[in-house]
Parts: structure tokens; sequence; C-alpha cells
């Protein structure tokens, strides 16, 4: 069933990395008639693998600069990211455009400094995931508030 395709992208930001390009794979071939963006700091190398896979869009995107994902907003369906969001503005940005967001980077206590950061944003009913790097936490955000997907306590000895 693929839903996620009306006319909308998937924009993958760090898609050329090592994880990014893993994801993009997958989506690729699970679901090979969503259009996929990638999206990453240098251009040649985002246009590059898009054109070596042949079913994205190569684009330059830099997280640390805001509103990168307001000129997309009426083209996305979702964005995953691949790489650090130091500042948050990814986070915000699809937050504030109402787009849905997968964040696969966050170690734990980045985690708990963007929830804080994006208490008082409005949600409008898009689902968020943000996923510890760290593999410990993750949390789904939704219109109905933030629940703990996996709270993982692991015993060193």
């Amino acid at each position: 069933m693929n839903t996620v395709n009306q006319g909308k992208s998937v924009l993958i930001i760090g898609g050329y990395g090592v994880v990014g390009k893993k994801i993009t794979t997958i989506l690729g071939t699970r679901y090979p008639t969503i259009p996929l963006i990638i999206a990453g700091r240098n251009l040649s190398k985002a246009k590059s693998f898009a054109e070596m896979i042949g079913y994205a869009q190569g684009i330059p995107m830099d997280v640390t600069k805001v509103n990168q994902i307001s000129p997309l907003s009426g083209k996305l369906a979702a964005v995953i990211s691949a790489t650090n969001d130091p500042n948050n503005y990814i986070l915000l940005d699809t937050i504030r455009n109402n787009i849905a967001y997968i964040d696969v980077t966050r170690w734990t206590a980045r985690l708990k400094d963007a929830l804080i950061r994006i208490a008082g944003e409005k949600n409008n009913s898009t689902n968020y995931i943000l996923i510890c790097m760290d593999g410990l936490n993750s949390c789904y955000i939704s219109e109905k508030g933030i629940s703990t997907i996996c709270n993982y306590r692991h015993n060193r000895y």
C-alpha cells in the first residue's frame, strides 16, 4: 500500500551518507513509485547518488541554516533526517510546515533538548518520530502528545 505518494516526495537529508544511503535503498526497493529527494551540503554528492540510483533527485541543503524546508513544503510528504540537526532548524521547519518527520540521528541528550525546544510549537496533527542514535530512547510525537516508544536500559558488567 502506497499512501505517501500523492505527487509529493520524501526528502532524505544526509541521503548520500552511510545511513542515508541505506534508508534511500530500502525506500526505493519497497516503494519504487515514491519520489525521493536526496539532500546534503554537497550538491555534487547528492546529485551523483541520486543519478546512480535512478529514482531520486539531488539538492543542496545546509541544516545549520534556517528555513531549509519551507521552500519545499508543498512538495514534501515526509522528511527523514540522517544527519545531525544541531540547532533543530529542520525539526522546527517541518513542524511549522506540517510535514511528517523522522530523525534517526539524535542521542539521548539531544532528544531531550529537542523535546524541550518543540514543546511550544503548534502541532497541526502531523506525526514526528525522533530516534536516538544510541538506540536507548525513542519517542513518537503526535497531536495527543509525546509517547516513549523505547526506553531501553542496558546493564554493563
